[in-house]
């Protein structure tokens, strides 16, 4: 399993994200890096050893506003994997064009048949973002589904890898939940977690788990997770 440090984009800055709650998403503050310039960033944790970074690009998300030029940059340092509210398969290839792994994400994706054509074309990531324990989508067919039910869906149509986004355990230290993993990863090929994680337990029983990866963010910036102790249990990466 490896560590994929999280990255929240807002206006071309670095956010905090606490509990899915993006209207209240601050400037970043971290002993990694001082100011909130995700340039600045990846190349921080590209230096200290992270070969991959998770990106959500907000304005994206929100709004369809996209910095390819940006993505570009980041990915001259290091894999990412990115979430720029894909709702269409021009969108996942325009920024598969980057040179960036793309994420389809169930909030923003507009149908399953989207989906489908885009795992036709392209070998993307999918995203389940989970809020109250149900599926956030505007497709019809994935919106309140259980992650579970989600996951077979999105296998069947052909994405191996998925990304399991509780959002509103994001920034909260709460803990994951276990139970929900334990679930999901009967179904992923590969899973990765993020949301809750609150130090090196949690990623050791990730680990034993089985888990892919674990998006960590917040535990990485107040310095509950130390670069040597991650990289002294093998979850660095290669």
């Amino acid at each position: 399993m490896i560590v994929i440090p999280a990255i929240d984009l807002r206006g071309g800055r670095v956010v905090r994200g606490v509990g899915g709650r993006r209207e209240r998403y601050a400037p970043l503050k971290s002993w990694l890096c001082p100011r909130s310039d995700p340039l600045e960033l990846v190349e921080r944790l590209s230096s200290l050893g992270f070969r991959t970074v998770y990106v959500a690009d907000l304005d994206a998300i929100e709004r369809e506003e996209r910095r390819h030029e940006l993505y570009r940059s980041m990915a001259s340092m290091a894999k990412i994997l990115l979430d720029c509210g894909v709702r269409s398969v021009s969108d996942a290839i325009e920024a598969a064009n980057s040179s960036i792994d793309v994420i389809v994400a169930t909030e923003t994706l507009p149908s399953i048949n989207v989906a489908a054509k885009i795992a036709e074309r392209l070998r993307c990531l999918a995203s389940i973002d989970i809020r109250g324990g149900r599926v956030v989508s505007r497709a019809p067919e994935l919106s309140g589904l259980s992650p579970v039910e989600c996951a077979r869906l999105l296998s069947e149509i052909g994405f191996d890898t998925m990304i399991a986004v509780m959002l509103d355990r994001v920034g909260t230290y709460s803990g994951v939940d276990l139970g929900l993993v334990e679930s999901l990863i009967c179904v992923a090929e590969r899973l990765v977690v993020g949301g809750g994680i609150r130090g090196l337990d949690d990623l050791l029983r990730l680990r034993d788990m089985g888990v892919h990866g674990a998006l960590v963010a917040s535990a990485l910036h107040d310095g509950k997770l130390g670069v040597e102790e991650l990289r002294r249990h093998g979850l660095l990466g290669k």
